[in-house]
């Protein structure tokens, strides 16, 4: 059975002229079989001739061997009489061409016969959006295409510079940005990779080597913790979020539960980036504490010296001279401690404030009452928001002072 593209989905009307054109053309050859050679000429000659003529308008080239459309050819099977041998023919051809590679596809060949029997108004685009649009590629390989995938009625045009939303001129300059970017990146990675030379041959990585290695991990490690680098990217699309709230203008006065519950969830939202923030800090200094009971290099800091304890030196934070013993009294790690348990018990405090609040919102049906839930959880955020920024302000003294006055010259 030869492919008749006229029903072809995605054609353009131009395409479908060309496509019945060569159907009139064929069926005046077969019609003519028993013309006289010069009146047989005469007839399909002009015939010829236009067809060229709408060929060259309407593409420059054809191609050699061109795809065969799952839907045309179910579009031209299902146009026929259901049951005559026209109909057998088509349904025969439709599963020699394309059963086994629907198989493949995890499709089945009844199954979308049935569908599209049941879609099917007439047209090839009752079919579009309902049958999966396979086609049957030159090399015999059935493969699924774009639903909407057509072809294009006119030359497209040119679009106006001007009338960009962001001028060429902008996006030539981020593009540059970006590049530069990355040229900077590349060479802050070569910067940071260990300059020590390898045997290619053993395999083997010698102690000086295994040395050299870990001591720049540990100070990549200490110039991350140094600049504060969020500890995931998680939290900083939290943080993000968070600065992005907090300068929208205020919202309409809230007019039912779901509002409440928006408005508390955005609470809840600014507790955790503050507990977040609570959390690194403690984390970035407290990782101080512990280099200073490591040897070289995993004692090493951002500025390439070490930090070592020394119990005859002291520095001087929130009124109390503080060292890095860790039984003292004076202990850094233990002053810093007993912080976090008061902020830690502030951030009980709101979270089960703002629980209570998502419990109890049904019952505040007037909006004082809704205006009086939110303000008392509001209370316990802020309490807590500044308390924890508090923290972070001491924890980060505490780093500063600890690098000042415990760091040597690594040897």
């Amino acid at each position: 059975m030869v492919a008749s593209f006229i029903n072809d989905i995605g054609a353009s009307k131009e395409f479908n002229a060309v496509a019945s054109k060569f159907e009139q053309i064929k069926k005046l050859v077969q019609d003519g079989k028993e013309d006289d050679i010069s009146a047989f000429i005469a007839k399909v000659e002009p015939e010829l001739k236009d067809i060229e003529s709408k060929i060259k308008a309407f593409l420059n080239e054809l191609s050699d061997v061109a795809d065969i459309s799952f839907i045309s050819e179910l579009t031209n099977f299902l146009g026929l009489p259901a049951g005559s041998q026209a109909s057998l023919n088509a349904l025969s051809s439709l599963t020699s061409q394309f059963g086994s590679g629907l198989s493949g596809a995890g499709q089945d060949l009844n199954s979308l016969v049935s569908l599209a029997r049941a879609a099917f108004s007439g047209d090839v685009n009752s079919l579009i959006g309902v049958i999966p649009n396979f086609v049957k590629g030159p090399d015999g390989a059935v493969k699924a295409k774009p639903d909407n995938s057509g072809m294009p009625e006119k030359d497209p045009e040119a679009e106006d510079a001007s009338t960009l939303s962001t001028p060429s001129a902008q996006i030539a300059l981020v593009n540059n940005v970006i590049a530069n970017a990355l040229t900077s990146a590349a060479k802050e990675v070569t910067k940071n990779l260990p300059t020590t030379t390898l045997s290619s041959e053993s395999g083997d990585l010698s102690f000086s080597a295994r040395k050299e290695f870990d001591k720049q991990t540990a100070l990549n490690e200490a110039i991350n913790v140094k600049n504060k680098i969020a500890p995931s990217p998680q939290v900083q699309k939290m943080i993000n979020a968070i600065s992005t709230n907090s300068t929208l203008p205020p919202k309409a006065p809230l007019i039912s539960p779901d509002e409440t519950l928006e408005q508390l969830k955005i609470f809840q939202e600014r507790v955790t980036v503050a507990s977040k923030n609570v959390a690194f800090s403690f984390t970035r200094t407290s990782t101080l504490f512990i280099k200073s009971t490591r040897d070289f290099p995993y004692n090493i800091l951002a500025n390439e010296k070490v930090i070592v304890r020394n119990d005859k030196k002291k520095y001087f934070l929130e009124g109390k001279f503080l060292g890095l013993e860790s039984k003292s009294p004076t202990s850094s790690s233990k002053f810093l401690t007993t912080k976090l348990r008061s902020v830690k018990s502030s951030l009980e405090f709101a979270n089960n404030t703002i629980r209570n609040g998502i419990e109890f919102r049904s019952r505040a049906q007037t909006e004082s009452s809704k205006q009086a839930l939110i303000g008392g959880v509001e209370n316990r955020v802020i309490e807590f928001e500044k308390l924890s920024a508090s923290f972070v302000e001491v924890s980060d003294k505490m780093f500063d002072e600890l690098e000042k006055t415990y760091a040597i010259d690594s040897q």
